[in-house]
């Protein structure tokens, strides 16, 4: 049985590593989605 500071850091590290994917899947989320509103609007610049 672990005792309770070893699990509260146990549990700290499980949430960073959440939050850090977290933060990761949206920054990539986020740069595609700006990746595609410049190619759809210079797409669309062309045709203009």
């Amino acid at each position: 049985m672990l005792n309770l500071n070893q699990r509260l850091c146990f549990f700290n590290k499980v949430l960073i590593l959440t939050y850090l994917e977290n933060v990761i899947r949206n920054y990539i989320l986020f740069q595609y989605l700006v990746f595609n509103f410049f190619t759809v609007v210079s797409a669309y610049w062309d045709v203009v």
